[in-house]
């Protein structure tokens, strides 16, 4: 089966970012790493290939390709947030994640848009100090894959330069709440207003233990100790654009647990798995196959990967290796 390269919408960060339909056929399959290959390679041989003046390109037409039975696979692009339809200058867009986050049977995506369209933040620079600005939006789906109602549920001092995001019901309410990754400070949790929630403020804390004290690029929620209530995995990379002088330290890796409710920030405590040389990453996951989730973690300024074994047992003895 083929599809048509005009109607491919690539993501970032591996996640679904936009709806989309099949047209035609049987459930699609996964696609093997030689094949992604091969059409990548496809799509660069055409797009590089000089073109006569006015000559019709590949995404100018749809393929004739089918399958034996007449079956083939597309997708068609639907646009769901941007800077006009907003009505601001939205920028930067990062990570996102997607869940039901009204109930109501429709996928709905948190996006973080981090606003570092004016400088490179790849770079150091200490003379220059970004605005504290960003927005957390939520785009509550519909039947309709052209109808979204869209809502910044954070923005500014309180998610500045946002770079990641998760979704779990924190404190048990039957509603999935939302934590932040910010990348210029802390880690936020948003909590879900519940039938309100795409007109009420979320109620929110910033971790009390994270703020001022580094920058947060990935965040995750999940159980790992199976009391059913969801730990925060975070690695803090120490600064937003790692100099040589923050290559030279170690910052945390680090598991926030609560007990209580999530907005009150004396029931958070911190565990810290290890220190390294600008971590940024610390992706829970049962890596080992024995049924409970251990954590992935990425170091840049050491250039390894390792992993927390978590024992099993309900204990946070975790065992590096």
């Amino acid at each position: 089966m083929t599809m048509t390269l005009d109607q491919v919408h690539l993501g970032t960060r591996g996640k679904r970012p936009a709806a989309f339909e099949r047209q035609g056929g049987p459930r699609g399959r996964h696609r093997s790493s030689v094949e992604y290959a091969a059409t990548l390679l496809l799509a660069c041989l055409v797009w590089l290939w000089p073109q006569p003046a006015g000559a019709q390109l590949v995404g100018d037409t749809p393929t004739a390709a089918r399958a034996a039975d007449g079956s083939y696979i597309s997708w068609r692009e639907h646009v769901i947030d941007e800077p006009a339809t907003a009505g601001f200058g939205l920028s930067g867009s990062d990570g996102l994640v997607m869940a039901d986050l009204d109930n109501d049977g429709h996928e709905d995506i948190v996006s973080v848009h981090e606003s570092d369209s004016e400088y490179d933040s790849t770079v150091p620079d200490p003379d220059y100090v970004p605005d504290a600005e960003g927005h957390v939006r939520v785009a509550f789906g519909s039947a309709d894959p052209d109808v979204w109602t869209n809502v910044t549920i954070a923005e500014g001092a309180d998610a500045p330069a946002p770079e990641d995001a998760d979704i779990a019901d924190v404190n048990g309410d039957g509603h999935l709440d939302v934590v932040v990754a910010a990348e210029l400070s802390h880690l936020i949790y948003l909590q879900n207003p519940g039938a309100d929630a795409r007109h009420a403020k979320w109620p929110r804390l910033i971790l009390p233990m994270t703020k001022g004290r580094g920058s947060y690029i990935r965040v995750f929620l999940a159980d790992l100790d199976g009391d059913g209530v969801p730990e925060m995995t975070a690695p803090n990379k120490g600064a937003q654009r790692p100099a040589p002088e923050d290559f030279a330290r170690s910052t945390p890796v680090s598991i926030f647990s609560v007990e209580g409710d999530p907005l009150k920030g004396g029931n958070w405590t911190e565990t810290v798995l290890g220190r390294y040389s600008v971590p940024q990453n610390a992706e829970p996951v049962d890596i080992d196959g024995d049924g409970d989730l251990d954590i992935v973690v990425g170091t840049r300024g050491e250039n390894r990967i390792l992993f927390f074994e978590t024992p099993g047992d309900g204990r946070r003895a975790f065992r590096a290796h």
